[in-house]
Order: structure tokens, then sequence, then C-alpha cells
């Protein structure tokens, strides 16, 4: 049998991310705000309550009949997360009490025939207590109070959730309902950045052959980071989905800032990176300082440019026109697809297998310090303040990146213009793919 797994469900802003950072374990792994209806897709995680383990779901906030297409997908995700989980944890807003839709909530979780836990959020207080009386006028006997704020009553919360669990688990979640972050050895994490409503949420479903990720043509649909696992030739990659980020400029709320805040945390906690561009936009400015913040961070990059089925123009002069915008990145891999179609998506499995490769390439000291010998010959030092700077060995200290330390009598004296040559001529020497290293010269002790 498998983890059991609890649905956080309810209106929308009655504190379901709060409580589920709480019963994680508090540790904001979900986006939280008092905006109302910033969770949108499905978001996993792992409580652990007296030595048992069990996955919560947290889901976007429910309009039971809403007519916006938007909410009626929020309302579609919510919908699969309460059909997968084996316990339902209803939350309702005890400040506001009772509402239509929390009625109407509670009617159609009743027909799910599943476990339901009716909880009572902020009631921070003892004397709050009388608030969640009100909710009795809907037929509900066993209330939660909580505070999910606070902490006030999740224990006894727990302890209900923890009376209603099966025996403990022998197996594991499948594939598709391992909680979220996803780490461990032979996992390769891979974030889709991009700009808003640039087809990240669309590209990651067609990968993943079903909607894990809420899809819509508003921009900015993902306001949080979703891991997708999927396995392709025997290795497990987790693709994590971004909300899109915009420019400085533009972006203005708390939220905006806290969601491109969370997608470069993505980025950061990633080994790969897929930058996604907008082939009918072309290459913009916010496009190359996602570029130079993802080679900056030491990432694997992977240009992908989606919509390519909306073009005429031929991949030889498209790639010609567009990639000296890239700078230093123009050799960095670049494919052209089409996530509504599907046109060449499966073939970035062997780029991201390759470029993690050679992120992963190690060259012994003996091979680099005999290459290292003939680049000095060929291509020796200038002079720094009348003396000549040596180069006496270099060793490679670690992988994703590569990253190589040379010893010199000099450090400063290493001019940019040599170390980015140094550089190149590794790249050649490991194989030729544009990825990032990292070079530090030292000073060698006498």
């Amino acid at each position: 049998m498998s983890h059991p797994i609890l649905a956080i469900v309810g209106r929308p802003n009655v504190g379901k991310s709060r409580l589920f950072n709480r019963l994680i374990g508090g540790s904001a792994k979900a986006l939280v705000d008092d905006q109302p209806g910033v969770t949108r897709d499905r978001h996993y995680g792992v409580a652990d309550w007296r030595g048992r383990e069990f996955i919560v779901v947290d889901t976007g906030g429910l309009i039971p009949g809403a007519e916006d297409p938007l909410d009626k997908k929020v309302w579609g995700q919510a919908f699969l997360a309460i059909e997968e989980a084996d316990f339902i944890l209803c939350l309702m807003d005890g400040l506001e009490g009772p509402t239509a839709v929390d009625e109407v909530l509670v009617r159609e979780l009743r027909k799910s025939n599943k476990p339901v836990f009716f909880c009572v959020n902020k009631i921070d207080e003892a004397t709050h207590e009388k608030e969640t009386f009100e909710f009795s006028r809907l037929g509900l006997k066993n209330l939660y109070p909580v505070s999910a704020e606070h902490g006030r009553g999740v224990s006894d919360l727990l302890e209900a959730i923890y009376g209603k669990l099966p025996p403990s688990p022998s197996v594991t979640l499948p594939a598709d309902r391992q909680p979220s972050p996803i780490q461990g050895e032979g996992v390769l994490r891979v974030a889709i950045i991009g700009r808003p409503n640039v087809g990240k949420s669309t590209f990651i479903n067609k990968l993943a052959g079903l909607e894990r990720v809420v899809v819509h043509e508003e921009a900015g649909t993902t306001r949080d980071a979703i891991d997708v696992v999927i396995e392709r030739g025997g290795k497990k990659l987790v693709l994590v989905d971004t909300a899109g980020i915009k420019k400085k400029s533009a972006t203005k709320t708390r939220l905006e800032k806290f969601s491109a805040m969370k997608s470069l945390k993505a980025m950061d906690h990633s080994q790969l990176v897929c930058l996604l561009l907008d082939a009918t936009q072309g290459v913009t400015h916010q496009d190359l300082q996602l570029a130079h913040t993802v080679w900056e961070a030491k990432k694997g990059l992977l240009f992908l440019v989606n919509k390519w089925d909306l073009m005429k123009a031929s991949l030889k002069k498209y790639v010609e026109d567009v990639t000296p915008q890239f700078g230093e990145l123009r050799e960095a891999p670049l494919l052209v697809v089409s996530a509504k179609t599907g046109q060449n998506c499966e073939a970035i499995w062997d780029t991201l297998f390759t470029i993690q490769s050679a992120m992963e390439k190690r060259l012994s000291t003996s091979a680099l310090n005999e290459w290292l010998e003939k680049i000095l010959v060929s291509h020796p030092l200038p002079m720094y303040k009348g003396k000549n700077v040596k180069i006496f060995y270099g060793t490679q200290v670690g992988v994703e990146p590569p990253h190589f330390v040379f010893f010199t009598n000099y450090p400063q004296g290493v001019p940019v213009s040599y170390r980015r040559y140094l550089a190149r001529q590794l790249l050649m020497a490991m194989g030729g793919l544009k990825i990032p290293l990292a070079l530090t010269f030292r000073l060698r002790k006498k």
C-alpha cells in the first residue's frame, strides 16, 4: 500500500497554504499571501506525526459554479487531488463565518464517500472558539478549530488524522505522486523558466503526458514552483514549472516579487535550466537577462524556442539571426519546439542528458596539466608589472559545474581575457559543449 494522501480544499483565502506549510513542518514551501487565489496548482509535501508519514496536497481555492475559465481549471485540478486523496481536509474561515460557498463545498465533499476533516481556521485565541458554533448550521458535528498562523489546535488535528491512518506503508509512492521537492542521488532537477505566457506549463504538460499543472492563456497562471516527475531512458527527472519572471520595473505587487523569488530559488536548486523563449516575439532584453542570470549561477543552460509551429522562417535562418544576440552564450545548446503540437519536444531528453554528462565530467590531474602545458606554450601569459606570470599546475576540484583551480605566482596577473581564453580551450578539451565552468587562480605557496 502507498502513503496515505490528505488533500486540503476550501474556498480562496481561507489559509490552505499556510496550514499546508504548518502540517509539513512550517518551512513555507507553499507560496503564502493574503491575496485570494494565490495557489492554483496542486502542491505536494510530506507530513510526519509521531513517526507516521502521510502526503499533504495543497490545492487552489474552489469556487463552485464559477464561469471564469481559469477558475474552472483550478476547480478541476483541486478535484483531481480529491479523487487521488485518501482523506480530505476542508478548511473554512472562522473570522468570516460560514458562507454559501462553504455550504456547497460541504455538500459536494459528502458525496466523495471519503473521510473529511472539517476545520475552522483563524481561531487564534481561546475566546475565538465560539466562532466555530456558527458552522454547526452546515450540519457539521466534529469541527477542528485551528490557527494555521500560530499553530493553535494543529496538534489536535494531527492526532485526529493519525487515528485514521492505515498501518505503516511498505512501499513508496508511484512516480506521479511523489512529494515535492524530490531530491536524491540519480534525480536530475530541471527548472523551466521564462517570461510570463511563453508556454512553460503547456510544455511540461506535453512532456508529462497529462495535465499536471494549470494551463491558461492568461499570463502568469503559475504562481509557485511545481515539481513534476518524469522517467526517460531509465533516468528520473524532476521538471520544475515556475512562475513567469517579469522585468523588474513590471514586478509591482509583493506577490509578483515573491513568485519571482520562488522561481529563482527553484532555478538555484536545479542542476539544469531550460529557458523558454517565444519564437513569435524574438529575443527580448528580459530573455537575455534571464539567460545571464542562469549562466552566472553556473547552471547548465538549454535555450528552448517555443511556438515554432507558428513560424514560417527556416530554422537555419532563424538561428543565424537570433544566436548573435546571446553574446557569449551564442554557442549554448538551442532547440526549437512546439509545446502545443509536441513538435521536437522529445528531442530535449538527449540534449538534457548530454548537458548533464558535460556538467559532471572530470579531467584527471595528469590530463589537465598536459593540456595546460600545451596551452601555455602556444599562448603565453602577458607580463604583469614587468614580471613573468607563471601557471605552475592545475587540478579539478568539483563538478556541476566543473571547477578548476590553477596555482600561479601572480593570481591578480592573469587577465580576464586570458581566463576566458582558458575557459574556451577547456570546453574544447572536454567535448566542445557550451557549459559554465568555474576557474579559480590561487597563489602557489613557496
